[in-house]
């Protein structure tokens, strides 16, 4: 007994010393937006596929290449809003949405080429979300969800059967599905016969659903999702 206890306290010990070898100093620096007047607060954070990083935040866009910052769009542009939504689709456009529901694409760097998208929503921007056939969606906090089909927007809300237009994420399951989560619980948009078919879990309904589409977590496209009480973990079949 003496001698397992022996070697499995010089076990343990080996084990401390490897894992404090391992250990590195965590390195923080410290960058700084200049602009005029107080400081950006920054809303929203997204690296494309280049490596830089994009920032929304209460006067508009930013963008960080490592060293400097680039205000994207003039001082007067209507994108010196507060921006609450980023996204990255699969051509390389930055799509943002706002807190008044403005939501424009950014297709160039320098200088931007800034579009403003016609029939947007009049709730702030949550999520953007794109499906295997190039579709995009968003979703508002009040507004429901919109989508573009076929260069065609379209709306889908509460009278199309959406459980509540306040919607907090989007996720895309299976390259197609089209899952959010509102306050009144979770819904699932599939496309059949080329038309949007919506449909509302009874299980969950009146529950919080906060969708954060952690899709890596589990294998085959299913996720957690978490409300103001539990946590669910959804089995997509």
């Amino acid at each position: 007994m003496k001698v397992l206890r022996a070697i499995a306290a010089f076990f343990y010990l080996m084990v401390a010393v490897q894992a404090r070898g391992e250990t590195r100093e965590v390195f923080f620096r410290n960058f700084e937006i200049k602009s005029e007047g107080s400081r950006p607060k920054v809303q929203k954070l997204l690296l494309d596929r280049q490596g830089f990083i994009w920032l929304g935040t209460d006067r508009g866009i930013f963008l960080f290449d490592g060293q400097t910052f680039t205000t994207i769009g003039e001082p007067g542009d209507s994108i010196a809003v507060t921006i609450t939504a980023l996204f990255q689709d699969s051509q390389g456009t930055i799509w943002a949405g706002t807190e008044s529901g403005l939501v424009v694409t950014v297709t160039k760097r320098k200088p931007a080429i800034i579009r403003t998208i016609h029939n947007a929503p009049g709730s702030a921007v949550s999520s953007f979300a794109e499906n295997r056939n190039g579709d995009i969606f968003l979703s508002t906090r009040g507004d429901g969800i919109y989508f573009r089909h076929q260069e065609k927007w379209n709306h889908l809300g509460t009278t199309e059967g959406l459980s509540d237009n306040y919607c907090y994420w989007l996720a895309i399951i299976n390259g197609s599905d089209v899952y959010t989560g509102s306050d009144q619980g979770l819904n699932k948009l599939t496309w059949t016969n080329n038309k949007i078919a919506l449909m509302s879990s009874p299980r969950l309904a009146g529950f919080r659903i906060i969708l954060y589409a952690a899709t890596r977590l589990l294998p085959a496209g299913n996720f957690f999702s978490g409300h103001r009480i539990k946590v669910f973990a959804f089995l997509i079949q």
